[in-house]
């Protein structure tokens, strides 16, 4: 199993970077899947369905020119094909709270944003307070070669 190469989780403990989930996570989400008999077919199903619960973050990239979108993670999904979704929530169709798995408001992170880059709670706790140290590392992290003398524009900003 692995994720998207635009995706990347950072650990609370080490803040590294990683390109693909963590082993952890996958083995639990694949035990899980394994539990349950399912018909194998060539259409790509629903596995499982996973609440959130280590406070991940979604920073969402769309077009260059428009401002990135900084998420919580409610849920995660996994496939008959071994990919994994993000499920984020679209705060104008929340009905109720708090958001709980299968809300009509969440929706797979990859199915309206181009990027998708992961943190946990701490990291984007400083990318929403907009620390300077924890911008400049975002910006050499998603902008392209040479382009990396000015920072992202934060969310809701020119």
């Amino acid at each position: 199993m692995s994720m998207d190469a635009s995706s990347a989780t950072a650990t609370p403990e080490t803040e590294e970077l990683f390109e693909v989930a963590p082993e952890h996570k996958l083995m639990e989400l694949e035990h899980a899947a394994s539990y349950f008999d399912y018909e194998e077919t060539e259409q790509v199903t629903l596995i499982q369905q996973l609440p959130e619960i280590q406070g991940t973050h979604a920073l969402c990239m769309d077009d260059g020119n428009a401002p990135w979108q900084l998420k919580q993670v409610f849920g995660w999904r996994l496939y008959s094909d071994g990919s994994i979704e993000a499920l984020l929530a679209d705060e104008q169709r929340v009905e109720q709270t708090p958001i709980l798995l299968g809300d009509a408001c969440l929706y797979p992170g990859h199915s309206r944003h181009r990027l998708v880059y992961f943190f946990q709670r701490q990291i984007a706790n400083r990318i929403r307070q907009e620390d300077p140290a924890t911008l400049e590392a975002l910006a050499l992290m998603v902008m392209p070669e040479g382009d990396c003398a000015t920072s992202p524009t934060g969310p809701g900003q020119d």
